[in-house]
């Protein structure tokens, strides 16, 4: 990092654990061209499962499984890659929508551990999740295509990146966050990602989780999923800040289905 990262030790403990936890819910979901040669680029966007009482469900942006369907299409051979687990997206959806970009779709136990990923549990009392308060602490995640790397499928190594910040603001649709680098911390970070403007792409689909202390102990839920961030660097006022537009995700319900909210929150 460029910016100085101003922590005490037990901070700085307490955010690399925060970080670690935040990337291993975040999980690549890429393509690849079998048409191609190995090695060869991985892209695509990012997602994370919940756990709920029917089972295991991926979440991501709509605008991910887009392009997945537009290769469909175009007859273009694209493998996905749930990390480095062949992953049959598009056979797997559960719900989709485009107002909401937010997509849904079915995970196997099998899928979730080949795939390293930690699912979030959102059985019984812990679903829907709660409305992130106006300076909520909050971590988010994901891996950026910049940041990819030419590789094998079954050794692919896939940079992510975690941020740790606050609620600036909230609606019924959207979450919004500052990232300030006088103030916030990038603990997990590819050298080819600055620190304010960069590129995002890639990681939207990524989960946004909220932190808090309860009874000595510290507790995270599942708010938000990435769906906009910064898309190159700022000049002036905001050369030190990323603001990021973040989707809530309480219209998942607990079989996967997206409930579709009133007209008048758009």
């Amino acid at each position: 990092m460029s910016v100085s990262y101003n922590a005490t030790i037990d901070e700085r403990d307490l955010h690399q654990a925060v970080s670690d936890l935040t990337l291993k819910i975040s999980r690549p979901l890429v393509r690849y061209n079998a048409n191609k040669s190995w090695p060869k680029l991985l892209s695509g966007g990012s997602c994370f499962v919940l756990r709920f009482d029917c089972g295991l469900i991926g979440v991501t942006a709509n605008h991910v499984v887009d392009v997945f369907e537009a290769d469909s299409k175009d007859n273009v051979s694209n493998i996905c890659l749930l990390r480095t687990v062949p992953f049959d997206l598009l056979n797997k959806i559960i719900d989709r929508n485009a107002a909401l970009d937010i997509a849904t779709f079915l995970v196997t136990e099998k899928e979730l551990a080949e795939s390293d990923a930690q699912a979030l549990d959102c059985r019984g009392g812990n679903w829907p999740p709660p409305e992130p308060l106006k300076g909520a602490a909050i971590s988010f995640g994901g891996f950026p295509t910049e940041c990819a790397v030419p590789s094998q499928p079954t050794n692919a190594r896939f940079s992510g990146f975690v941020s740790l910040t606050y609620v600036e603001d909230i609606t019924q649709r959207d979450i919004i966050a500052i990232y300030d680098t006088s103030r916030d911390s990038r603990v997990i970070i590819d050298e080819r990602l600055p620190d304010v403007g960069a590129n995002f792409s890639g990681c939207s689909g990524g989960p946004v989780l909220v932190h808090y202390e309860r009874n000595m102990t510290h507790h995270y839920c599942p708010v938000g999923m990435i769906i906009a961030g910064a898309k190159g660097e700022g000049t002036g006022l905001m050369a030190d800040l990323d603001v990021f537009r973040f989707r809530r995700i309480h219209f998942i319900q607990s079989d996967g289905s997206i409930l579709m909210p009133p007209n008048n929150i758009f």
